[in-house]
């Protein structure tokens, strides 16, 4: 392999000290957290942890209990009740809340800071995770709540998605410190139907003896300007950047060539942009490998695919956060790569095109200090799955995850991963967070396939239909940084499995370390990088699908995803009937190329719920009625080819009736499902 050497290539500002931990902390320095990607590199201190309340199910106690570990009634858990309020979160301080979720916020929202008999924080839950707690459409507030929460702009915005808060792909969100120095409680109340909801908590916990301020509206009040300043860093993360704001480098890798270049120290990387193009993009970002050595560690602390570690796979989709991005202009990163000696950066063409790539590396002279860790970002991927909690990092030592890039391929249109998040800190016995789905961590809700860009969250692809095919999401912990002073095992479940299906999970995880942690990753082979490409439906042949025919006649019928269930339907989906009594009558049209007398069968579906059926076409009934019911609970599956008789059509439109003749004694409904008809003369 050839390799090309460049030295000391980067543009250089001034000399930063690094800082040390801080024992007292102001608000405005809690504010200054939701930017301070430098701040990040400092190693945590004994007392420090990020850890999560959450709705999760009660029933998940140990992975030795598999049914139990793996039961997903995600909604409605609480610590207990207290009086008419359900209690969410509570937590010893000191500390500080810096995210709430929710699939579907509702009632009154409390935080009780301190002690305090009255809560700092009474307004409607939907209200706080989507309009910056400002009453501003004038709606009658619920009985007990501060109606008027007005902010100055930008923060009393009544945007549906913003900085601090917002609704994403149906994801309620709110990223705001909240910090409390003795005892924090967060409880909902009012709401129609507690029992159904989804939420999370998060909380930053500080080391015994830290000062922070109780929260309070007058805290904000007085912090005006840096809010609306870290408002501004937060809603235009990409504003800044572009190649041409430094000293930039061309070169082409033709392939199995590699590029290097040694930057010393005591430095950090602070920013890095790069253009690539090739004929074939999509794979040439996976082909080429970012290689980087900080301080002559024996292992590399960054491998990861040159597109992936950009935080979107595969390919290039445009999006803007704060660590990392990709433009129109270029891709780049931010994250804080601090180093004592030296930096050895490097790119490997592994592929068998050739590579242009046009970049710029910023560096700033810091004074180093024991207490920085290395940056780290590495990738990992596993075709069909068969691991239940999907590790997104294994390590031991001393350090902070900050974020993860996750990229899945789906073979089916259905959901891809109804999966919670666990994190283990420093060998726990359980998992201090514990999520309820995994686009419920990526911040979004109800498998939404929505695209949506936050600085702090993102679903940058979603390529369909439905959840089918690729899918690239990712977060990065910024505020709710995971600090570990002994180990760190952070996974995401796979459910169902990827090997019942053929799904892929890949990923890039983000963390700060000190010398001498290990890590479970390894640098994986150029055939196992390979992007996947979409796949269409099988289809049966000569079939005419029943969830494409014309709805003449009747009510609540329509397509439904099948690919998530036992055996094939044609085109993974049907048509789903949803009638409620016998007498229920459905009327489809379909064409027909030729008139004659054709021999028809139908392809259904058995369920559990379903009922019997008479179908007729163009007005002449089939010879037997077909039950739907398969016998067993919750099994659905397809029947088979069901003889329905020989019919006389005509040249053009002909019509499939389907009536509800009854049900079998077992079955609680009177559902119908039709793949489709196919036809011989």
């Amino acid at each position: 392999m050839r390799t090309l050497r460049l030295f000391a290539f980067a543009s250089f500002t001034g000399l930063l000290a690094a800082a040390a931990p801080a024992k007292d902390h102001s608000y405005a320095d809690l504010l200054r957290k939701m930017t301070d990607l430098k701040g990040l590199a400092v190693l945590p201190e004994a007392g420090e942890k990020c850890y999560q309340f959450s709705s999760y199910d009660r029933a998940s106690k140990t992975p030795d209990n598999a049914k139990g570990w793996n039961a997903n009634a995600d909604f409605g858990k609480y610590l207990r009740k207290d009086g008419d309020e359900h209690v969410m979160a509570d937590a010893e301080g000191p500390g500080c809340i810096v995210r709430i979720w929710s699939a579907n916020p509702a009632g009154v929202l409390k935080i009780y800071i301190d002690g305090a008999a009255e809560p700092a924080v009474a307004a409607p839950t939907q209200q706080i995770t989507i309009k910056s707690w400002q009453a501003a459409d004038r709606t009658p507030a619920p009985a007990g709540t501060q109606e008027a929460w007005v902010f100055p702009e930008p923060i009393g915005t009544a945007a549906v998605s913003s900085a601090f808060c917002g609704r994403r792909a149906a994801g309620w969100n709110l990223y705001f410190p909240i910090p409390f120095q003795k005892h924090v409680k967060v409880t909902v109340s009012g709401a129609q139907k507690p029992e159904r909801i989804y939420y999370h908590v998060n909380i930053q916990s500080y080391p015994a003896g830290t000062t922070l301020p109780s929260w309070s509206m007058d805290l904000v009040k007085r912090n005006a300007p840096l809010v609306k300043e870290i408002f501004a860093a937060l809603s235009a993360p990409a504003e800044d950047v572009s190649l041409a704001a430094g000293e930039t480098q061309a070169l082409t890798l033709l392939p199995q060539e590699r590029f290097e270049t040694v930057l010393y120290g005591p430095a950090a990387v602070t920013m890095a942009a790069a253009k690539v193009t090739a004929q074939d993009l999509r794979k040439a970002l996976r082909e080429v490998v970012l290689r980087i050595t900080f301080d002559d560690a024996a292992v590399p602390q960054v491998w990861t695919p040159l597109g992936d570690f950009f935080g979107s796979m595969p390919g290039y989709n445009l999006y803007a956060s704060l660590p990392l991005g990709m433009t129109k202009d270029c891709m780049y990163c931010r994250w804080y790569m601090p180093f004592k000696e030296s930096a050895k950066i490097e790119l490997i063409n592994e592929g068998p095109q050739q590579v242009s790539v046009v970049g710029t590396v910023r560096v700033e002279p810091i004074g180093w200090s024991d207490n920085l860790g290395h940056f780290h970002a590495k990738w990992r991927r596993t075709p069909k799955n068969a691991e239940f909690d999907w590790p997104f990092i294994e390590a031991k030592g001393r350090g902070r995850v900050v974020g993860v890039a996750m990229g899945i391929f789906n073979p089916q249109r259905g959901w891809w991963g109804e999966g919670d998040e666990k994190i283990w800190i420093d060998g726990e016995p359980f998992p201090s967070t514990f999520g309820t789905g995994s686009e419920d961590y990526f911040g979004y809700a109800w498998c939404n396939t929505a695209l949506f860009q936050h600085a702090y969250h993102n679903q940058t692809l979603c390529e369909g239909p439905g959840n089918a095919n690729n899918t690239s999401v990712n977060r990065w912990h910024i505020i709710d940084s995971l600090p570990f002073l002994q180990s760190i095992r952070f996974t995401i479940e796979d459910w169902p499995l990827g090997n019942t299906i053929g799904k892929d999970y890949c990923a890039v995880t983000y963390w700060y370390a000190a010398a001498g942690g290990k890590d479970f990753f390894a640098p994986a082979p150029l055939a196992d990088r390979a992007p996947r490409t979409a796949m269409r439906p099988f289809r049966f042949p000569s079939v005419l699908e029943g969830e494409e025919m014309a709805i003449l006649a009747g009510a609540d019928a329509g397509m439904q995803d099948t690919s998530g269930y036992r055996g094939q339907w044609s085109n993974n989906a049907h048509l789903w009937w949803r009638p409620k009594a016998p007498g229920a009558k459905l009327t489809l049209g379909f064409d027909v190329a030729k008139e004659g007398e054709y021999k028809v069968s139908a392809l259904m579906t058995r369920s559990w719920d379903y009922g019997i059926v008479r179908i007729s076409i163009n007005g002449k009934a089939a010879a037997e009625t077909f039950d739907g019911f398969s016998g067993e609970p919750k099994l659905c599956v397809p029947s088979g080819p069901v003889a329905l008789g020989s019919f006389a059509l005509v040249k053009g439109r002909n019509t499939l009736s389907i009536e509800v003749v009854g049900k079998h004694a077992n079955s609680p409904g009177y559902y119908v499902g039709l793949d489709g008809i196919f036809m011989s003369r």
